[in-house]
């Protein structure tokens, strides 16, 4: 028998967590799979309890606002990081990860993305709390690339809970490194990055994310892999070639948007889930790759000139103005928003967030900003993803000084 704080947050885990940190379009059996072969590890495993408790009631502080969560979960982390470290003390250099343990680990890391955004946080959470998540991140990518080594217990794609573990990863790694477009400080691990594709052997446009192929990225691997090349373009001045494959490869995925968008307008909300995940990420992409231009005084007719520019904070030093470059992919994104059964997903589904991040950036009406904060606001009420605060933070400054 547990104490009765621990079944009120496993009962708030399978119910209402576990469910946002899933794409809404997966199937239940998909859903009901993987909350079976969790909550066995739960019961067997004490360090996985103690993430699983950790990221939950820290998610349920940001909902509820009741400090004796926000208690709970420092000391279920507490106990986790005390037990991971032990584990991998046992495990050394050449043993094998098992489930149990990179479960643990994700949930460290979903910890943080889950945790009470209110007041000075860093007064309770300490000093460290901006770096943890990258900790973890990294920690979960060694943990993959070494069960990758050997070739028993392999991981399974059919399987829901390693699907879920290989993908879980992937995003939040994606997320770190695309989170300071101009002024990256996460970089993923190449050899992970290869492995996780050999391993999800990426499905092509025409079947992404159909029915339950992916809980958890929900858009190509190839799209992510686009963003972070555009991204890299912002350390070091792209070369003609470079920027011409970028440009061909980026018109696949604005056609494909415009295609899908266009194709889907009487669809239901979740059969138009996958034509909006792509809009989305493609449009984002689409205006990212035009500020990198505009970052190096390229053209796309010639070459870059090395201006040397850096934005370390967009909303502060952007040295950029909105209003110089083309905004046509706005045209194609917001109206998504503005549809009331399709806003309701994208309230709840962290898929948003770094796409309203751009799309904030590019607002210059105050409509539109509107729009966003109250999809960023439903996000952060609803689902209680902390980092939706420092977005809105974040494109409030910026919002400000137009």
């Amino acid at each position: 028998m547990w104490p009765d704080a621990e079944v009120e947050l496993i009962y708030h885990y399978l119910n209402l967590f576990l469910p946002a940190l899933l794409l809404p379009n997966i199937g239940m059996d998909f859903l009901s799979d993987y909350q079976i072969d969790l909550i066995r590890l739960v019961q067997s495993s004490s360090v996985v309890k103690s993430a699983v408790l950790a990221s939950c009631a820290a998610n349920k502080s940001m909902l509820s606002r009741d400090a004796r969560y926000k208690s709970l979960a420092l000391h279920y982390y507490c106990e986790a990081v005390k037990e991971v470290s032990q584990y991998l003390k046992e495990l050394g250099d050449h043993g094998i990860p098992n489930n149990a343990l990179i479960i643990s680990v994700i949930h460290l890391y979903t910890y943080n993305v889950g945790r009470l955004i209110q007041g000075k946080q860093d007064e309770f959470w300490g000093p460290d709390t901006a770096i943890d998540a990258p900790r973890h991140v990294e920690g979960a990518i060694k943990l993959l690339n070494m069960r990758c080594v050997h070739p028993s217990p392999p991981l399974s794609m059919a399987k829901p809970l390693d699907r879920v573990v290989v993908e879980s990863v992937l995003y939040q790694a994606f997320l770190l490194a695309m989170r300071r477009p101009f002024a990256p400080n996460f970089h993923i691990d190449a050899l992970f990055l290869h492995r996780a594709e050999l391993m999800l052997q990426s499905v092509e446009e025409g079947d992404l994310v159909s029915t339950e192929s992916s809980p958890i990225l929900g858009v190509p691997l190839r799209l992510y892999c686009l963003i972070l090349k555009i991204i890299r373009f912002s350390a070091e001045t792209p070369c003609s070639t470079d920027l011409d494959k970028t440009r061909n490869e980026l018109d696949y995925w604005e056609t494909l948007a415009m295609r899908t968008g266009a194709s889907d307008s009487t669809s239901s909300p979740d059969a138009s889930f996958t034509s909006d995940v792509i809009t989305l990420y493609a449009m984002a992409t689409s205006l990212l790759f035009e500020w990198t231009l505009q970052l190096w005084g390229c053209s796309e007719d010639g070459p870059c000139v090395d201006t040397h520019l850096r934005v370390h904070e967009f909303g502060t030093d952007t040295h950029l103005d909105p209003r110089s470059i083309p905004r046509w992919q706005l045209g194609y994104a917001l109206p998504i928003l503005r549809r009331a059964t399709r806003f309701e997903i994208w309230a709840r589904c962290y898929l948003g967030a770094w796409p309203m991040l751009m799309f904030g950036y590019a607002v210059t009406d105050r409509e539109d900003m509107r729009l966003i904060e109250r999809a960023l606001l439903g996000l952060r009420e609803r689902v209680g993803y902390g980092e939706i605060q420092s977005i809105l933070d974040e494109l409030r400054l910026v919002w400000d000084a137009r």
